[in-house]
Protein backbone atom coordinates (compact mmCIF):
# COMPACT_ATOMS: atom_id res chain seq x y z
CA UNK A 1 0.00 0.00 0.00
CA UNK A 2 3.03 2.45 0.50
CA UNK A 3 3.03 2.73 -3.07
CA UNK A 4 0.17 5.24 -3.15
CA UNK A 5 1.65 7.43 0.04
CA UNK A 6 2.87 10.10 -2.30
CA UNK A 7 0.46 10.34 -4.96
CA UNK A 8 -2.66 10.60 -1.95
CA UNK A 9 -0.54 13.20 -0.37
CA UNK A 10 -0.55 14.91 -3.94
CA UNK A 11 -4.32 14.53 -4.16
CA UNK A 12 -4.95 16.42 -0.99
CA UNK A 13 -4.80 13.82 1.73
CA UNK A 14 -3.37 14.80 5.13
CA UNK A 15 -0.62 12.92 7.01
CA UNK A 16 -3.10 12.12 9.83
CA UNK A 17 -5.42 10.10 6.97
CA UNK A 18 -2.86 7.98 5.61
CA UNK A 19 -3.53 5.05 7.90
CA UNK A 20 -6.99 4.79 7.25
CA UNK A 21 -6.58 5.49 3.52
CA UNK A 22 -4.08 2.50 3.45
CA UNK A 23 -6.70 0.39 5.41
CA UNK A 24 -9.46 1.32 3.23
CA UNK A 25 -7.40 0.47 -0.30
CA UNK A 26 -6.15 -2.52 1.42
CA UNK A 27 -9.61 -3.71 2.05
CA UNK A 28 -11.49 -2.14 -0.97
CA UNK A 29 -8.76 -3.08 -4.18
CA UNK A 30 -5.87 -4.77 -2.73
CA UNK A 31 -4.02 -1.98 -4.39
CA UNK A 32 -5.11 -2.60 -7.75
CA UNK A 33 -6.94 0.22 -9.39
CA UNK A 34 -8.80 -1.60 -12.56
CA UNK A 35 -10.74 -4.57 -9.59
CA UNK A 36 -14.44 -4.11 -9.56
CA UNK A 37 -16.23 -5.27 -6.37
CA UNK A 38 -16.57 -8.83 -6.15
CA UNK A 39 -20.35 -8.91 -5.05
CA UNK A 40 -21.25 -7.01 -8.24
CA UNK A 41 -22.39 -3.55 -6.28
CA UNK A 42 -20.85 -1.49 -9.52
CA UNK A 43 -17.89 -0.26 -7.29
CA UNK A 44 -14.84 0.01 -9.01
CA UNK A 45 -10.97 0.98 -8.66
CA UNK A 46 -8.43 1.74 -6.04
CA UNK A 47 -11.30 3.19 -3.67
CA UNK A 48 -13.75 1.24 -4.77
CA UNK A 49 -16.24 4.12 -5.68
CA UNK A 50 -19.57 3.71 -6.68
CA UNK A 51 -20.07 4.50 -10.33
CA UNK A 52 -22.93 7.45 -9.84
CA UNK A 53 -19.43 9.24 -8.06
CA UNK A 54 -18.21 9.39 -11.99
CA UNK A 55 -20.94 9.15 -13.91
CA UNK A 56 -21.41 13.02 -14.58
CA UNK A 57 -24.64 13.43 -12.31
CA UNK A 58 -22.47 14.20 -9.45
CA UNK A 59 -21.57 17.44 -11.13
CA UNK A 60 -22.70 20.03 -8.63
CA UNK A 61 -20.75 18.43 -5.77
CA UNK A 62 -17.70 18.05 -7.96
CA UNK A 63 -17.69 21.52 -9.22
CA UNK A 64 -16.99 23.23 -5.32
CA UNK A 65 -13.43 22.05 -5.87
CA UNK A 66 -13.01 22.60 -9.68
CA UNK A 67 -13.27 18.45 -10.67
CA UNK A 68 -14.63 17.01 -13.58
CA UNK A 69 -18.18 15.32 -12.95
CA UNK A 70 -16.85 12.80 -15.25
CA UNK A 71 -13.91 10.73 -14.48
CA UNK A 72 -12.26 6.96 -14.16
CA UNK A 73 -12.84 5.18 -11.61
CA UNK A 74 -9.73 2.91 -13.09
CA UNK A 75 -7.39 5.96 -12.57
CA UNK A 76 -5.84 5.78 -9.31
CA UNK A 77 -5.10 9.29 -9.70
CA UNK A 78 -8.72 10.30 -10.47
CA UNK A 79 -9.90 7.72 -7.74
CA UNK A 80 -7.48 9.41 -4.88
CA UNK A 81 -8.10 13.03 -5.71
CA UNK A 82 -11.78 12.57 -6.49
CA UNK A 83 -11.95 10.34 -2.69
CA UNK A 84 -10.01 12.99 -1.18
CA UNK A 85 -13.52 15.38 -0.87
CA UNK A 86 -15.33 12.42 0.24
CA UNK A 87 -16.47 11.83 3.48
CA UNK A 88 -14.59 8.92 5.19
CA UNK A 89 -18.16 7.71 6.26
CA UNK A 90 -18.65 6.04 2.26
CA UNK A 91 -15.88 3.49 3.56
CA UNK A 92 -17.18 3.17 7.05
CA UNK A 93 -14.69 4.80 8.58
Amino acid sequence: MGRWLFPARRAGYAWWEMPILMRVIDRESGGNPAIPNASGSGALGLLQIMPEWADGSKGWYWKQWGLPSLWSRTSAWESLRHGSHMAWINWGE
